[in-house]
């Protein structure tokens, strides 16, 4: 009789065992289907790694970046510095009346600092070397004139990019005065663009100058092997006198380096999306 209870007490137990296991095993059925729900979706989704939106601090050649969203101007307000947001505190500076004023829904309604086509520029004090990428978020105006940046005034060591002029608008890489033409006719209307210039060095064949809009090129053209150092750019003006730039600018970015296709993508795309193009 003993030996009999004591078997039905561990028959008992092993029942218990197999039911809690079958119990367990459909709740976890249960769980699973219940985290592959869409309203759970999320959780089934690894954390993303080095994450974030693309934005020019992503890059690790940034020069400067002159976003005019972040400045704290007041529309109409003359702007004294444009802050750098890299980082690299390379800042550029204007004065008295010669100042570009803010504009607080200049394009795709976010800021911009406004050119007036008459004395407007702004001075940096920093300084590059032969290769580099440009970017400019810009609403051009119809008269197409005014230097987007010079490196001026050393002439025998300078890059420059204008938007017209005495002559057709250009672009120069001037070391023995090499420079290419870039025809801006189709910027009579005012749009809103991305301008960009690369310049690539080519060994035994010379500088190679790229300007693209909105990602497509526009030109291109060589140069040549002599390195140069340029210093003390200005935004608005050429040769430290005019013509004076007649634009807004939303933003501008210069890197230390010629960059790779997949930046350039990733850079024109985000500031393709800043003026809603």
């Amino acid at each position: 009789c003993l030996r009999n209870q004591r078997r039905r007490e561990r028959d008992s137990m092993e029942m218990k065992t197999l039911l809690a296991l079958i119990l367990l095993c459909t709740l976890s059925a249960q769980a699973q289907l219940t985290l592959r729900n869409a309203a759970y979706a999320p959780l089934l989704v690894p954390p993303a790694t080095g994450g974030g939106a693309f934005t020019p601090a992503s890059l690790t050649n940034l020069l400067v970046w002159y976003n005019i969203n972040a400045q704290s101007e007041a529309n109409g307000d003359p702007i004294s510095t444009f802050t750098d947001q890299s980082g690299n505190g390379n800042h550029s500076t204007g004065s008295g009346g010669s100042r570009p004023t803010m504009n607080t829904t200049g394009i795709n309604g976010g800021k911009t600092a406004d050119f007036d086509g008459s004395d407007d520029s702004v001075g940096g004090s920093y300084s590059g070397g032969s290769n580099f990428s440009a970017y400019w978020l810009v609403q051009l105006s119809a008269n197409l004139v005014g230097g987007l940046f010079d490196s001026a005034p050393s002439a025998a060591n300078v890059f420059r990019i204008m938007n017209g002029g005495s002559s057709e608008p250009y672009t120069e890489l001037h070391a023995g005065n090499p420079y290419v033409t870039w025809r801006a006719t189709q910027y009579s209307n005012n749009p809103v663009v991305v301008i960009q210039m690369n310049v690539i060095n080519v060994t035994g064949t010379g500088r190679y100058i790229e300007v693209k809009t909105n990602g497509v090129i526009a030109l291109s053209g060589t140069g040549t092997d002599v390195a140069i150092n340029w210093s003390s750019p200005r935004i608005g003006n050429i040769n430290n006198g005019g013509p004076y730039l007649n634009a807004k600018l939303r933003q501008f970015v210069l890197t230390s380096s010629t960059n790779s296709v997949a930046d350039q993508d990733s850079i024109v795309n985000y500031l393709k999306t800043e003026g809603g193009l």
